[in-house]
């Protein structure tokens, strides 16, 4: 078993760095958004009100979006390794 390399762990990081940042933000926006017309038209929520329940919503979003981007890194394809989830009593650290 090799060692992982400088390049191999930035390519996992970025992977769920820029698709979690982008897709949280774009969902956050979404529901926030949706959150907020809906409490426009319907007159039931005030601007403060719509602030809560949209940080809430996008708080709760997120959290689903990122098991959407674990499962994606755990799928893709990287060149040269791959990412496996190994059940069993294994160390955490290997020593030799």
């Amino acid at each position: 078993m090799e060692d992982i390399r400088t390049g191999e762990l930035l390519r996992v990081w970025w992977l769920f760095a820029w698709r979690f940042a982008v897709g949280s933000f774009v969902l956050s926006f979404i529901v926030g958004f949706v959150i907020g017309m809906v409490g426009t038209i319907m007159h039931t929520l005030t601007l403060d009100q719509v602030k809560v329940y949209a940080q809430i919503a996008g708080g709760v979003v997120s959290l689903f979006w990122l098991l959407c981007v674990i499962v994606m890194a755990l799928t893709k394809r990287y060149h040269g390794f791959r990412l496996v989830v190994v059940r069993g009593d294994l160390p955490l650290c290997r020593s030799e």
